[in-house]
């Protein structure tokens, strides 16, 4: 393979495949380094041909088991398969059986003491580091002392002088501590960085949910009460069209009127897609009354003794009040609408009421469905709210959940009289999530 084709290979994998490819790889190349190191410690010695040939059969496939093991458990750490306990168990055998035949090669005055602990230890210590990394950290301690055990206890059985017998133990220990720790550390490492990529992609997904949220709610704010005036309008300027030249007159201002509307509405609509709109107080205030005026009904607000509200208040009430005022046009017949702006300062939230006298059977079963969704039930069938003329509860539902965003609330009333109330509250210090969460990070 080229320098270009391995450069262009490693560039098309991602950040958290290239680190397990790093790590993979140098738990790969421990298994390498098992086998030629202790192939040039037997072909080096100066024991039989016979003897270094059974020496090098045992100890080519226990590397390549190595490497195959290692490879396995990172794959099984990863949860990718299953713990592959028959390789473990056939590497095993072999590093035991090499150690064994090195200990009767040392019987037979073959080794030297040297060359006998080393060759004891090695096959132990890479034989077990990816045992280690498929086993629950509370038995990590019970491999790394068993394995340090077993040279000692080999070389006791096999009459091997105690300082041999006792360091060959110690090594084992310190030896082996380390590999494992460095294979669980490395293994950890990989785990938390595919975890993080993951986690990474569900915040993407869920960052389009909710913009994709934010736009079809906004969308329902800015052009449903656009486009319930538009009705009206309309509907009047057919009725005076029919009434002759005055008429005609007439109608042509109440169409001058929806364009100028239906202008308003595609800047708006810009505006959302851009994600700059905010909703002002003052401005949808001035807009209710105009368009409840135009609808013919009686429009009174009352804002006295408020003072001046903080700026992401006045945003989120403007809301209220656009969608109050929709709710109005849509779904009442109305003579008269009340808009009511107060402060609590005992509580340090302000309070907007918006009540009206003309709620129908439809806004009552509206709200009803506001309120079941807002509790989480959703027992009405679709062509129930279709029935009703009712869109699912989209627009106090969407109403709910921007306040909910600044820990306020919405509440819809109605009395047996027809009245229908909708009360929102705010805190004065409200601050959306999202922000509280930057100032937290």
């Amino acid at each position: 393979m080229s320098p270009w084709k391995l450069t262009d290979w490693w560039s098309r994998h991602s950040d958290p495949s290239r680190i397990e490819l790093y790590t993979r790889w140098t738990f790969y190349s421990f298994g390498l380094v098992e086998m030629v190191w202790l192939t040039v410690l037997t072909t080096g010695s100066e024991v039989p041909t016979v003897a270094q040939v059974l020496l090098v059969a045992l100890i080519i496939p226990h590397g390549l088991y190595v490497i195959l093991c290692s490879g396995r458990a990172l794959d099984w750490a990863l949860d990718r398969r299953g713990r592959p306990t028959a390789e473990f168990v056939a590497s095993a055998a072999l590093g035991l059986a090499y150690a064994l035949s090195a200990l009767g090669l040392w019987a037979l005055g073959e080794l030297s003491h040297e060359d006998t602990a080393l060759k004891v230890m090695l096959p132990l210590v890479f034989g077990i580091m990816p045992v280690a990394v498929s086993l629950r950290p509370g038995r990590i301690p019970h491999l790394v002392a068993g394995t340090a055990a077993t040279p000692v206890v080999c070389g006791l059985v096999f009459g091997l002088p105690q300082h041999t017998t006792y360091g060959m133990g110690l090594g084992t220990l310190i030896f082996a501590g380390g590999m494992v720790s460095t294979m669980r550390l490395s293994t950890w490492m990989v785990r938390v960085v595919w975890e993080l990529d993951v986690a990474r992609e569900t915040q993407a997904r869920l960052a389009v949910a909710e913009e994709r949220l934010r736009f079809s709610r906004d969308l329902h704010d800015v052009l449903g009460r656009n486009l319930s005036v538009v009705a009206l309008k309309s509907e009047l300027a057919v009725q005076l069209a029919q009434r002759g030249v005055e008429g005609q007159r007439g109608a042509m201002t109440q169409m001058a009127e929806v364009q100028r509307i239906a202008r308003d509405s595609q800047r708006e609509v810009r505006e959302v897609v851009r994600g700059y709109r905010e909703a002002g107080l003052d401005t949808e205030l001035a807009g209710a009354r105009g368009v409840l005026a135009s609808a013919g009904i009686e429009c009174e607000i009352s804002t006295e003794g408020v003072g001046e509200l903080p700026h992401s208040v006045q945003s989120v009430l403007g809301w209220v009040v656009r969608e109050g005022t929709t709710n109005v046009l849509r779904h009442t017949e109305a003579a008269n609408c009340g808009i009511r702006l107060s402060v609590d300062r005992e509580r340090g939230r302000a309070v907007l009421v918006l009540a009206n006298n003309g709620a129908t059977r439809a806004s009552v079963d509206a709200a009803s469905v506001d309120a079941a969704l807002a509790d989480g039930a959703d027992e009405r069938e679709p062509d129930q709210d279709q029935e009703h003329g009712r869109d699912g509860g989209s627009g106090l539902r969407g109403l709910r959940e921007r306040l909910a965003a600044v820990d306020g609330s919405v509440v819809t009333e109605h009395g047996a009289d027809g009245t229908f109330r909708l009360t929102a509250q705010v805190p004065l210090s409200s601050e959306t999530r999202s922000e509280r969460k930057a100032v937290r990070t």
